[in-house]
């Protein structure tokens, strides 16, 4: 029976049989990325195991030049060399003196086995064994076969290289072994050298550090600069096929690498077996299969068809199935979708509008959309929470595909849910928008009078933040204002919102804040920012910054805007202040403004104070210089000392140690390499476990043991850290 190409059962076997080789596809670019993966593996293996040989037999090479060198500027060979000695007594002590120089220079460099210097006029070696004629020497070192290549080597002419040789000792075997050989003077080339120096190595123990270093199969080849071998391992391999790597040394020895890649494949060959094996039964029983299955799926459709043609014939061109599905399917698509785009433009519109009430830029926006948003509101008193998100790195840490965008949205996503859900239970409306880096939500109160309520919205928040963090390991910090009254005073809301998470970024603080919480300074405008940013440039002894600091305050205050003599009497007062702050033994400054305040103008009265901050700042350099070597011990000692104070955090340390947070937090993790809130958490977490293993305590009391007052805040941490909740810990342990 011939198939209809159209037809639901021809195409599903043609989808199969496409199916099938998007499969053999997918196993031939599996096989060929593997093969790159393979070889760029082997690649940086090379490259690190030569980089490893290089830097292990580096300074066995070297010592034998430095070797040489040592014996070139010493006083007695060279005095032996020149004949400057008269008498036979000075003769035999410069001898001893420089047998006994060669005897410490390989006594001090313990990879060297040899030095002999060869004196050509008297044809007698020096060495650590005394002063004898070339034949002894040699026998004595290295065998009686060993005369003749070594007398050639000497008297070679080649000098200023490295050779090798090979001997046979009293054990009957044969060593190898590299050389340096040189003439002094140096490198001389009509072959009348005063003497030849030539310091060994033991090849055999080059060998065994390199097999201690290179355990595969590899070859590793250590040549000299005109690539004559010094050494080589293994030496059966194929270079042809193999990967190679190589590297030059200071001292100019070239270092190289082959590794067949056999090795590595090798450990693939039954993942190979298994995919062939796959491929064959997906080939053979999946075609015989989809053919059944196709026959048997087709009578349904036979029907449906039936009932389709009764209501409406179809085009014979048209695949039956297809038709009805198209049918319907598109219908159902195009009300979704309207309905899904209307919802989405609405919901940007609104939050758009929102926005630009929030930044107080209503003259922007369409009144249409001012009078339905009043319409929606409850009352016309007003909050706003802003939420920063300070950590996702642990949320969705399973999904490695999702980039950090996606997962900041998703992040975004819980918490408006969550938020939103704990505005509602209070009876209040939420609308929220995107301010910059902040998730912001305007809050609309009821109407009814509730001084509680502001409090009760933060702690709300606040559990909610404990949960998002339990479930979500997300970890965030909020802002929320006072209660304001009027659609134009949601602008002032916002401001004091900016204003709190400011406060809470230089102090360190986390969790939320509310805006009556926080020391904000008013008045004659000298602001909680200025303030901590004139007593950190002190603090780290930068005069150039407070100087802007100053100059700033002076300008805002005298310049741009007129103040009364009180007021600035009150700044002034308020700036020594902060100064007394970083010296509080510091008593003369109270008696410095009151003569300011009586003889000065204005800029006389800048003057005057920068005067101080320059010379605070110059004791202070130099405290800075002698106390912030350590600081990372010292921290830790605070740290292991206050860990069950609920209230240690970076604020507490940095003042401790008379240092901005910052400064203390940055330089900690320049140092250790983790932040000091990370280390508090972890040192705290330890401390926990060793209470788990020795006591039976609960749960809570060892949370407050180490300082953490909140039992769902501990098990949060600690599994973090641990990976695992403190109880099935304790199961594990116990």
């Amino acid at each position: 029976m011939m198939i209809n190409k159209k037809s639901i059962l021809f195409r599903w076997i043609v989808s199969y049989l496409l199916l099938l080789i998007f499969i053999l596809s997918f196993l031939v670019i599996a096989y060929k990325t593997i093969k790159i993966e393979i070889t760029n593996e082997i690649k940086y293996a090379n490259e690190l195991q030569v980089d490893m040989v290089l830097k292990t037999l580096e300074p066995d090479f070297d010592d034998l030049k430095l070797a040489y060198s040592n014996l070139m500027t010493n006083i007695e060979l060279n005095s032996l060399l020149n004949g400057n000695l008269n008498k036979k007594s000075e003769l035999s002590k410069n001898i001893k003196s420089v047998c006994n120089s060669i005897s410490s220079i390989v006594f001090s460099k313990k990879n060297i086995d040899e030095v002999l210097v060869y004196l050509c006029d008297n044809d007698m070696i020096l060495s650590a064994h005394g002063y004898t004629d070339p034949l002894t020497t040699y026998e004595a070192i290295w065998g009686i076969n060993s005369y003749e290549t070594l007398n050639n080597l000497i008297h070679s002419g080649e000098y200023g290289r490295y050779i090798i040789f090979e001997s046979e000792g009293k054990d009957k075997i044969k060593h190898k072994y590299i050389g340096y050989l040189q003439t002094i003077p140096i490198n001389v080339k009509d072959n009348n050298p005063k003497a030849v120096v030539l310091t060994t190595l033991d090849s055999e123990k080059l060998n065994k550090k390199i097999n201690e270093i290179v355990k595969d199969e590899s070859e590793v080849t250590v040549a000299d600069g005109s690539d004559n071998i010094l050494l080589q391992t293994n030496r059966d391999i194929d270079r042809k096929s193999s990967i190679s790597f190589s590297r030059k040394g200071g001292s100019g020895i070239n270092y190289s690498i082959a590794t067949p890649p056999q090795i590595y494949w090798s450990r693939l060959y039954h993942l190979k077996k298994v995919a062939w094996i796959m491929v064959a039964i997906i080939v053979i029983g999946g075609i015989a299969i989809s053919i059944i299955l196709a026959r048997r799926n087709y009578a349904p459709i036979r029907k449906l068809l039936k009932n389709v043609n009764a209501g409406k014939p179809r085009d014979a061109k048209v695949d039956e199935y297809t038709y009805i599905n198209e049918l319907i399917a598109d219908v159902i698509t195009k009300l979704e979708e309207g309905k899904k785009l209307s919802e989405k433009r609405e919901n940007q519109l609104e939050e758009y509008c929102i926005e630009k009430i929030a930044k107080g830029e209503t003259e922007y926006l369409n009144g249409e959309f001012i009078d339905k948003f009043q319409k929606k509101l409850i009352s016309y008193n007003f909050m706003v929470a802003f939420f920063n998100i300070e950590n996702i790195l642990d949320f969705l840490k399973g999904e490695a595909n999702m980039r950090e965008e996606e997962k900041n949205d998703m992040a975004k996503f819980v918490i408006r849910n969550v938020v939103a859900e704990l505005i509602e239970n209070e009876k209040c409306r939420s609308y929220f928008f995107e301010n910059g880096i902040y998730t912001a939500v305007i809050i609309n109160l009821p109407a009814e009078e509730d001084e509680g309520l502001p409090r009760r919205l933060r702690k709300n928040l606040e559990n909610g933040f404990v949960v998002i963090y339990e479930n979500f390991e997300i970890t965030i910090n909020g802002a929320l204002s006072t209660t304001h009254e009027g659609i134009n005073a949601i602008v002032n809301c916002c401001k004091e919102c900016y204003d709190i998470l400011g406060y809470m970024d230089m102090t360190g603080e986390d969790g939320i804040k509310m805006y009556d919480e926080i020391d904000i300074r008013n008045g004659y405008n000298y602001t909680i920012e200025q303030d901590i940013e004139l007593a950190e440039s002190i603090k780290n002894a930068s005069y150039e910054r407070a100087v802007y600091v100053i100059n700033e305050i002076f300008i805002n205050n005298t310049e741009r805007s007129k103040i009364t003599k009180e007021a600035v009497g009150y700044l002034v007062v308020n700036i020594v202040g902060t100064l007394m702050q970083i010296e509080t033994d510091n008593t003369e400054l109270l008696g410095r403004v009151e003569d300011m305040l009586k003889r000065m103008t204005v800029n006389e009265i800048k003057e005057r104070l920068l005067q101080i901050i320059k010379t605070m700042c110059e004791n202070k350099g130099e405290e800075v210089k002698k106390c912030d070597i350590g600081i990372d011990g010292k921290v830790m000692e605070l740290i292991s000392e206050n860990y069950a104070d609920v209230n240690l955090n970076v604020q507490m340390i940095g003042e401790k140690l008379d240092r901005s947070p910052y400064y203390v937090s940055k330089l900690f993790k320049e140092i250790t390499g983790i932040g000091v809130a990370d280390y508090i958490r972890k040192y705290r977490i330890n401390k926990a476990k060793d209470l788990i293993k020795t006591t039976n305590m609960k749960m809570d009391d060892i949370a407050k043991s180490v300082g953490i007052s909140d039992a769902r805040c501990f098990n949060g941490i600690f599994k973090r850290v641990e990976g695992i909740s403190p109880s099935k810990y304790r199961d594990m342990v116990k």
